[in-house]
């Protein structure tokens, strides 16, 4: 939006665009013309031409949670510049930490956009229960770890600690606070 002004307070005027005020708002690109008539009759003209530019219109999403490692974030608006909060200057980066990030996009008419998101990225519990184990009799302690995360087995337990007195495939599905899951296979072999 631009605000046209013809000036000569008190004359009339009239606009290539219908309007008759002394100042006018134009939204669109074009050639704008206005005839100005002061109290002696006396009549001027002036034309201008107004080239508008659009604003880059810049969407990085809602603040959200996601249970992941990373996260790409898009600034769209392919061939304007880019100026992210972390110095990266690409459409595009993958984020690794929770926090706020912003963006201003500008085009090559310099018209700036930005946008701010604030993410919290919850990375996946590590569960690795070993190798797959062969016995020549006693017993193996499976250990899911993750304390303060949630445990299902195989056989429906819940401890973070699974006893194994047999032969057979165990598996602990592990889910953390921020109810993140991930689940390993181990089996045993005894002879």
């Amino acid at each position: 939006i631009f605000t046209l002004d013809a000036q000569n307070a008190g004359a009339t005027y009239s606009w290539s665009n219908g309007q008759s005020a002394q100042t006018i708002t134009v939204s669109a690109s074009g050639t704008y013309d206005v005839l100005v008539t002061n109290s002696f009759n006396c009549i001027d003209q002036d034309t201008i031409n107004v080239t508008i530019n659009a604003i880059p219109v810049v969407n990085l999403g809602s603040d959200s949670s996601y249970c992941a490692n990373s996260f790409t974030l898009d600034a769209q608006n392919p061939g304007f510049n880019y100026l992210w909060n972390t110095s990266q200057n690409s459409q595009t980066i993958t984020i690794t930490t929770s926090g706020s990030y912003n963006v201003v996009v500008t085009s090559l008419q310099n018209c700036s956009g930005s946008d701010t998101i604030n993410l919290t990225l919850t990375p996946s519990p590590v569960v690795n229960l070993g190798a797959d184990t062969s016995l020549c009799g006693g017993n193996l302690i499976l250990d899911a770890q993750n304390t303060g995360s949630t445990f299902v087995w195989n056989d429906n337990t819940t401890s973070s600690i699974q006893f194994v007195t047999a032969s057979g495939t165990f598996w602990v599905d592990v889910t953390n606070p921020q109810n993140r899951s991930e689940e390993h296979t181990s089996e045993l072999q005894s002879h």
